[in-house]
């Protein structure tokens, strides 16, 4: 929402200076200065795509599943050729 209404001001203000829309000397003197900062919109979309990517790494490592120790995988493939055993 604050990047969307940063970049309607810069439009307004662009717009203003090239003499399409109406303005006053107060009117560009007040968002002037609020245009020219560019390091406020470059380190919130920097900080946007840095955290959405966190939060991906995130996810993933909750998705691998936990592997077994190698007493537990022996001991459920012995207990499945039990099973096929019983069932054959």
């Amino acid at each position: 929402m604050l990047v969307a209404f940063q970049l309607a001001l810069t439009a307004a203000y662009e717009l203003s200076e090239a003499r399409w829309l109406p303005s006053s000397k107060q009117e560009m003197a007040l968002i002037g200065p609020i245009v020219r900062n560019e390091l406020f919109f470059f380190v919130f979309i920097f900080g946007a795509a840095t955290l959405l990517i966190l939060r991906e790494c995130g996810r993933r490592r909750m998705r691998q599943p936990r592997r077994k120790s190698p007493a537990r995988r022996r001991s459920a493939c012995s207990n499945r050729r039990i099973a096929a055993r019983a069932a054959g």
